[in-house]
């Protein structure tokens, strides 16, 4: 459930229920709230949190979108198509994925040099 990522996040993260409550400007009691699972935040406020802890708005809603990952690029790169391949099967969000494109975009880059 979403309280329950909410939790994990905020802890690996090292912060507080007021802590979080005080970036997203809510209240202890509503982060507290969906710890327990008796609510869940509005759209804009899961924004928020998915920025705060670098995770998509999928993730936190449990949405499985390791086959539905809808990225813009070259997919005739056999090297991209690859790494794709594999790191969509290991559950790795869109942000991420777009990161490790980049990457292998910018060691091929420099190859060429």
């Amino acid at each position: 459930m979403i309280g329950d990522k909410i939790k994990s996040l905020r802890i690996a993260d090292g912060l507080t229920q007021q802590e979080l409550a005080d970036k997203l400007g809510i209240s202890k009691v509503a982060i507290s709230n969906w710890e327990l699972n008796k609510g869940n935040p509005n759209y804009d406020t899961l924004k928020k949190i998915a920025d705060i802890f670098s995770v998509s708005t999928d993730f936190l809603l449990d949405y499985n979108y390791k086959h539905n990952i809808n990225i813009k690029i070259d997919y005739k790169n056999k090297t991209i198509k690859k790494v794709i391949e594999m790191l969509k099967d290991k559950n790795i969000s869109e942000k991420d994925l777009e990161k490790a494109i980049k990457i292998v975009n910018i060691m091929k880059e420099d190859k060429k040099k």
